[in-house]
């Protein structure tokens, strides 16, 4: 078993949170109620600089986007290191997705893809007749949208992440 937990974006940016300890202190409950009913591996994920995508960098509150980024990570990655201490015999693991990311915009920007604006402004789903363009799985952009990243991006994060969990949750 592998449960993943990659939560925390939405709070700060669609639902306007900006309780960092609750909202961390919410995932640790979650994680201990997982743990308590029988889950043995888990893997906790930061929460990318949400300064960084299209919506963050145009924003007024660009500054509190990464505020609230560093210290979510931070408070996230301190409650993890006290799990692993609370429940020794879990294999309780913390991902630095930040660290991912820039990995992934400095490689898309030493190529030329656009790492500032979003390839469209409508979102995944393309409505017929509006003049955004058609949807395009592998634009030269690094965000989709204004917050998500593109298929090819979250494939770029899915072998990065992919190495990370074969090396610390493997058995073989």
């Amino acid at each position: 078993d592998l449960a993943i937990f990659l939560l925390g974006a939405n709070d700060y940016m669609t639902l306007h949170k900006d309780n960092v300890i609750m909202v961390v202190e919410q995932q640790i409950d979650d994680i201990e109620k997982i743990i308590s009913g029988g889950v043995n591996n888990v893997l906790v994920m930061g929460i990318p600089d949400l300064s960084l995508t299209p919506y963050g960098k145009h924003s007024d509150e660009k500054r509190k986007l990464k505020d609230e980024s560093i210290a979510h990570n931070a408070l996230l990655k301190t409650n993890v290191e006290e799990l692993k201490e609370k429940y020794p015999q879990h294999k309780i693991c913390y991902y630095e997705t930040a660290d991912a990311f820039k990995v992934i915009m400095e490689a898309a920007s030493n190529i030329g893809y656009d790492t500032e604006n979003p390839y469209t402004h409508h979102g995944y789903v393309h409505v017929p007749g509006a003049k955004d363009p058609q949807l395009d799985i592998c634009p030269q952009y690094v965000f989709n949208d204004l917050v998500h990243p593109t298929q090819e991006v979250h494939h770029c994060f899915a072998i990065m992440l992919e190495s990370f969990i074969a090396h610390h949750y493997s058995t073989e």
